[in-house]
């Protein structure tokens, strides 16, 4: 049996509440914010380099793959995978056990690598399909982050 010591009082209690429930409120925010920023960016209007059009290719299929998925698996994914946040962080943000999260993550990450790999075709100059799947996940996520992170104009 578990024995509760009434030291502090209930007000500090409350706010301990209060406190978890606007940290929560405003991760949601700024997850949503991110999501946002990520699908509904608009269009240059500057010509693009053959570099660029491939990139933008790259990373175009990358967010019409993450905007395909289910909302649970598009958060656990945008979370662990695009904001790099730890297993137990993202569990916390996400309000789910850490099992959920890390089965979510992967099973939408491999949605997303299924995804690409069908926009884009097996194989490119000789390389394997897994490798450069991996380069053009790995260049996408970088190009997600750098946008994410950039100043709102």
């Amino acid at each position: 049996m578990v024995r509760v010591e009434l030291r502090s009082k209930e007000s500090t209690w409350l706010f301990g509440i209060a406190l978890n429930v606007a940290r929560n409120q405003r991760a949601k925010e700024q997850r949503q914010r991110l999501l946002r920023r990520l699908f509904f960016r608009p269009e240059p209007t500057a010509p693009l380099t053959s570099v660029a059009v491939e990139a933008r290719s790259r990373l175009s299929a990358v967010l019409r793959a993450v905007h395909a998925l289910p909302t649970a698996l598009r958060e656990a994914y945008v979370v662990r995978v695009l904001e790099e946040q730890p297993l137990k962080e993202a569990a916390v943000l996400l309000g789910v056990p850490l099992s959920t999260v890390a089965e979510r993550a992967a099973r939408a990450e491999a949605l997303v690598r299924a995804a690409v790999e069908n926009a884009n075709g097996s194989s490119i100059h000789g390389q394997s399909a897994s490798n450069t799947l991996v380069a053009r996940l790995d260049s996408a996520r970088d190009a997600l982050l750098r946008f994410a992170l950039e100043p709102a104009r």
